[in-house]
């Protein structure tokens, strides 16, 4: 993680199981990508950090993954799991109640979807 790391830090779950909710399946390499381009760059995910994550949601049974065979090269895909789901819906509420709390301290205008 580079720029916001606080920040990134307290929601890289949310973050990840929202990526995760967009796709059928990925990959953590696509992962920081898609990242990188949905934010112009401006949240940033080291490797190590997202596997960390990675793992740790898998051990806790909300991601499952997958080996295939990708240029005769392994790749480890991640899915969301029936658990994973209720809990990105649960994650995305929480994140949404601490933004309208923010706002309410900070005046933000932001437009929340």
């Amino acid at each position: 993680m580079k720029k916001n790391h606080d920040l990134i830090k307290g929601t890289l779950k949310a973050i990840l199981l929202e990526l995760l909710s967009n796709q059928r399946k990925m990959y953590g390499y696509q992962m920081m990508k898609e990242l990188e381009k949905m934010t112009d760059s401006n949240l940033i995910i080291t490797e190590s950090a997202l596997y960390q994550a990675l793992y740790k949601l898998e051990a806790q049974g909300v991601l499952t993954s997958t080996l295939e065979q990708v240029d005769n090269r392994p790749r480890k895909y991640y899915f969301l799991t029936e658990s994973g789901r209720k809990e990105r819906k649960k994650q995305k509420e929480e994140l949404e109640q601490f933004v309208r709390q923010l706002h309410s301290i900070f005046n933000f205008k932001l437009a929340i979807q």
